[in-house]
C-alpha cells in the first residue's frame, strides 16, 4: 500500500513514505519461518511516490530502494538500536500508527536487520495479537515506512531513504513482489527440493554419492583446488625453464647471424617473439661462405684448362638476391604490424610468407 507522506510540524523531523510491500506468508498453512528471518523490503525503484514539501504541496518522486539506500537505513537503525532501552521498530497494522485517530497496536517489533543480495531482512518479536493475524492468514504482506530528509523535492526526482520509521502489515500492496518469507533461507516454495536436486548433481560431478553431505562436497572441492594450485605451480616452473632455454638459443642465433644484424636489440626481440620466422629471414640475408679454389693450369701456356673466372653477372645476381631478401624482411615487419589487432600479434612467419609471395623472383 502506497500511502501519502506524513508531515510533522517540527521542521527537523523527517518526511515519511510507505514503500512497496513484500509477501510475509506464502504457503497454504501460513507457517512462519523457523529461523525467524523475514524479508522487510526488496531492492527496486518505486515511481510516482507522493512526497510532501515543507510548503505543504505534494510532488511525485521515485523512491530508490537499492543497496546504497539499504546501507544508510541500516546504519541509522544500528545507531538507534545502540541507545539504551531500545525496544525495536514498530510493526503495526495497515500503518494505523501514522493516523492519530486510529490505534497503534503492535503486531511485531523489529530487533535485527540484515542486508542480503535480494533486499533487507528482519528478525524480531511477534506480539500475542500479531501472531494470529499472521499464522491465521489475515495479513500476508508487510510494508516499510521510510524516513526522508525534510526539504523541497522536484517532480520525478530520485530519492533514497535515510532511515526506517516503522512497518505495517497490509493486504493491499501497490507493488507486489519480494521473496516469500515463510521458507527457510528466503527460498520460494519448492526451492528446498530444488536445492536438494542441485546438490545431487554437484555430488555426482565430484564423484560422490548423491546423498553425500555438504561437508564431503566441500572437502572434495578443496582437493580439486589444491591440485589446481599444484598444477599452476608446475606450469609456472616449466614456463621459466622454457624462457631460460629460449634466451640461450636466441643468444646463439645472434652470434651466428651477427654479420647481417644491424640492430641487435630489435632482432633479439623478434627472435624471442617468433624464433622460427625470424631465423628464416636471417638465413635469407646471410652471405654464403667464400670458397677458396686452386686453378689447375696447363704446363705449356699456364692458362686455366677450358675454364673461366666468375663473371660479373654472378656477382650482380647475388647482390640482387640479397636486396630481395632485405625487402622481404622489411615488408614482413610492415605486414605483421598492419595485421596485428586486439592485442594479438600476426605470426611473423606468415607475414614473411606473404611478403615473399608478393616480391618478384630475381
Amino acid at each position: 500500500m502506497q500511502g501519502p507522506c506524513k508531515a510533522f510540524p517540527p521542521m527537523t523531523k523527517p518526511v515519511l513514505l510507505t514503500s512497496a510491500p513484500v509477501s510475509l506468508i506464502s504457503n497454504r498453512d501460513f507457517k512462519l519461518p523457523e529461523d525467524g528471518w523475514m524479508q522487510l523490503f526488496a531492492y527496486r525503484d518505486i515511481p510516482n511516490s507522493p512526497i510532501e514539501n515543507p510548503d505543504g504541496t505534494e510532488v511525485p518522486v521515485t523512491q530508490v530502494i537499492d543497496r546504497q539506500a539499504a546501507d544508510v537505513v541500516l546504519s541509522a537503525f544500528r545507531a538507534q538500536a545502540a541507545k539504551p532501552n531500545f525496544g525495536g521498530v514498530l510493526v503495526d497494522v495497515d500503518h494505523f500508527s501514522l493516523d492519530p485517530s486510529k490505534e497503534s497496536k503492535a503486531a511485531a517489533w523489529i530487533e535485527e536487520l540484515q542486508p542480503r543480495d535480494d533486499g533487507v531482512w528482519f528478525k524480531g518479536r511477534i506480539t500475542n495479537s500479531g501472531r494470529p493475524l499472521l499464522e491465521g492468514g489475515d495479513y500476508r504482506f508487510i510494508s516499510p515506512v521510510f524516513e526522508f530528509p525534510r526539504r523541497a523535492y522536484r517532480t520525478g526526482e530520485r530519492v533514497r531513504p535515510i532511515g526506517l520509521h516503522s512497518a505495517g502489515l497490509t493486504n493491499d500492496p501497490r507493488i507486489k513482489g519480494g521473496v516469500p518469507l515463510s521458507n527457510r533461507d528466503g527460498n520460494p516454495a519448492g526451492a528446498t527440493e530444488q536445492n536438494k536436486t542441485t546438490m545431487k548433481e554437484v555430488n555426482k560431478l565430484l564423484g560422490l554419492a548423491e546423498d553425500a553431505s555438504e561437508g564431503s562436497a566441500v572437502a572434495a572441492i578443496q582437493v580439486i583446488l589444491n591440485r589446481a594450485t599444484q598444477a599452476e605451480g608446475s606450469v609456472t616452473s616449466l614456463t621459466k625453464q622454457r624462457d631460460t632455454l629460449l634466451a640461450a638459443q636466441v643468444e646463439s642465433d645472434l652470434e651466428v647471424y651477427k654479420e647481417v644484424i644491424t640492430n641487435r636489440d630489435d632482432v633479439k626481440a623478434q627472435l624471442l617473439a617468433n624464433r622460427e620466422g625470424t631465423l628464416k629471414v636471417l638465413a635469407a640475408l646471410k652471405k654464403p661462405a667464400t670458397t677458396t679454389t686452386t686453378t689447375i693450369t696447363n704446363r705449356g701456356n699456364a692458362k686455366p684448362p677450358g675454364g673461366k673466372e666468375a663473371s660479373a653477372g654472378d656477382e650482380v645476381k647475388r647482390q640482387a638476391e640479397e636486396a630481395r631478401a632485405q625487402r622481404i624482411a622489411n615488408r614482413a615487419t610492415e605486414i605483421q604490424r598492419e595485421k596485428s589487432a586486439n592485442g594479438r600479434a600476426y605470426p611473423y612467419s606468415q607475414a614473411f610468407a606473404d611478403a615473399e609471395r608478393a616480391e618478384p623472383a630475381v
